[in-house]
């Protein structure tokens, strides 16, 4: 997206600005709502991840995602709704190899993680066209939350200066 500031022009990564805020909002509710999968996926994981899946599976559910067990098998039956559900397993698999560093990294830190990647996820894609109502409330929410990072640590925007374009159209 690109917008005009004060300074000059403001070129602003849209998938980095909605990953912020979708991850800003997740943040504050503290608890993912699930949405019920039409057809709940089985899921083929390695026995390392499903044995996860069973002994996380309170957290999970915090996080919107929801299993029935039995017969060696998991069904995954709600998701996380922010999420589509063609991203779905990609995401749970994100999320559990997040906790398994759980005894490295701060459950805060750990946590905060979980919630990037179910924001990244979640964001709309560079290349995905917004309508100029959707640009002005993204822009409006980054203004408004004075938002500069992703959760990843990436930058959100960049501002050429209008010296610097006055200087390299020599005026």
């Amino acid at each position: 997206m690109i917008a005009e500031s004060e300074d000059g022009l403001l070129l602003i990564d849209q998938h980095a600005a909605h990953e912020r805020i979708i991850f800003e909002a997740l943040k504050e509710s503290k608890k993912i709502s699930p949405q019920n999968l039409l057809m709940p996926l089985e899921l083929n994981l390695e026995r390392s991840k499903m044995d996860l899946i069973i002994a996380r599976e309170e957290a999970l559910k915090k996080l919107g995602f929801t299993f029935n067990f039995g017969n060696d098998k998991i069904i995954m039956v709600s998701i996380p709704q922010v999420i589509k559900t063609e991203g779905a397993i990609d995401t749970l698999e994100e999320i559990l190899d997040e906790m398994r560093l759980e005894g490295l990294e701060t459950p805060e830190r750990v946590f905060d993680n979980l919630l990037a990647s179910i924001a990244c996820k979640a964001a709309v894609r560079t290349g995905n066209r917004l309508d100029i109502g959707q640009a002005e409330v993204l822009f409006e929410e980054l203004k408004e939350k004075n938002l500069l990072v992703c959760p990843h640590g990436r930058p959100i925007s960049m501002v050429i200066r209008l010296e610097d374009l006055d200087r390299y159209f020599s005026r």
